[in-house]
């Protein structure tokens, strides 16, 4: 028997909305985030310098300074750490005045 003054289940939100999918409750402050499980959350942005001009040394290198901190913190500090690397090709590039014809055509090349 259904009470039509009491019939509330038209009022009641449907579970597929993007609220209930989504893991973070609220922004606490500038660049934190409270999940709903309670765990705190923040991001980073960082740039780094174009690695196709790079040396493998010197890409070795910079691999390994960044393993080296991400496994810091993920072993001794109990941090969860997800990457999300997105690329952007630019339009501008930096013009240079070269000495020599080689470093000239390179720089053409890569323009």
């Amino acid at each position: 028997m259904k009470i039509p003054f009491l019939d509330l289940q038209k009022f009641k939100e449907s579970q597929n909305q993007l609220k209930y999918v989504l893991p973070w409750s609220f922004i606490m402050d500038p660049g934190v985030c409270l999940l709903k499980n309670g765990a705190l959350m923040t991001t980073y942005q960082v740039e780094y310098p174009d690695l196709e001009s790079s040396s493998a040394p010197e890409i070795a290198s910079m691999a390994s300074l960044f393993n080296r901190s991400a496994m810091t913190l993920a072993q001794n500090e109990g941090w969860a750490l997800f990457f999300d690397v997105k690329r952007y090709k630019t339009k501008e590039y930096p013009a240079g005045e070269f000495s020599n014809l080689t470093g000239w055509l390179i720089d053409q090349r890569r323009a």
